[in-house]
């Protein structure tokens, strides 16, 4: 595997998966409705949150060339907009106003992360109604579809599940963190905790969370990856690099004048393709991201 050799970038190996891994009464997926009160969080904990917007393509039967509608979702505060967009792909990337529909809903709460899954489900992770602790939500549209008139009818919103609730032993923390991609399975995702930094492996099904890196804790024989402990604004899924495999960013915006020791960046690698982390790669600079070859196309499957 590629290594820098300067001091000030490391690569963090860490060990395999341990063995300890939480597993939480289950919520049943029941359903939610109705009003229900708002949580305020602190502000640290408002200011790790990451407000990258999630999309996912949704096929629209019925049509004889390969449109979409694209979903974009933003959450604000208790409120989560979702822009409907029909794109052709095969001919224009982009899409006419006529072609969009907005739609917003009120969560209830404050939300603190937002993921579509695979299955175009998307999972919203916020403020517990009662308790103000970490909680995560399925919601589920309908299909998108286009009328005889070819005007977009947007997907709905047509349930909405409670599929996690943290215990109050739990010691859980805020969840800022959701993303899905690389080897995780369609039900799996990855996500992150505050004010511990810690990332977990999260099973929807089985709802149970293992972890993989923290930045404040040892996770099993694992010591404490203190860089991860940052406020991220931007965090996505990159693709499967060829020396660092499956790689998932945490970005920020930094100062023009960046010092030596301003972490700008952090890489979280599957290497191994298993869905699990194997190393962390830190960047101090923009042009650590060239040094580690991040920034090559020929580098990336």
């Amino acid at each position: 595997m590629h290594t820098n050799t300067k001091s000030k970038m490391n690569v963090l190996p860490l060990l395999l998966l341990s063995l300890l891994t939480l597993v939480f009464p289950s919520a049943a997926q029941q359903p939610v409705s109705g009003p229900v009160p708002a949580v305020q969080l602190d502000y640290p904990a408002q200011r790790t949150m990451l407000s990258d917007p999630t999309s996912h393509k949704y096929p629209v039967p019925g049509t004889s060339i390969p449109l979409h509608a694209r979903a974009k979702v933003h959450s604000v505060g208790d409120r989560i907009g979702i822009l409907w967009t029909l794109v052709d792909y095969s001919t224009d990337l982009r899409a006419k106003p006529e072609d969009s529909q907005y739609t917003k809903y009120a969560v209830g709460y404050q939300v603190t992360s937002i993921e579509f899954r695979a299955d175009g489900k998307l999972l919203v992770a916020g403020a517990s109604r009662s308790s103000g602790r970490a909680t995560i939500e399925l919601w589920t549209f309908s299909e998108p579809s286009v009328s005889s008139e070819s005007e977009l009818k947007c997907g709905r919103l047509a349930s909405r599940s409670l599929l996690f609730s943290a215990p109050a032993n739990a010691n859980f923390g805020h969840i800022t963190w959701i993303s899905s991609g690389g080897a995780l399975g369609q039900n799996e995702v990855l996500l992150m905790t505050y004010p511990s930094y810690t990332v977990y492996r999260f099973d929807c099904d089985s709802v149970s969370a293992s972890p993989l890196v923290s930045a404040t804790a040892t996770v099993a024989s694992r010591g404490p990856v203190a860089e991860l402990g940052s406020w991220w604004d931007h965090s996505y899924y990159g693709g499967r690099h060829v020396d660092f495999g499956h790689c998932f960013f945490l970005k920020k915006q930094t100062r023009v004048n960046v010092n030596d020791h301003d972490v700008v960046g952090c890489v979280l690698c599957d290497g191994n393709l298993d869905g699990n982390i194997d190393n962390v790669i830190v960047l101090y600079t923009k042009e650590d991201y060239a040094s580690y070859e991040l920034t090559s196309p020929a580098k990336w499957l």
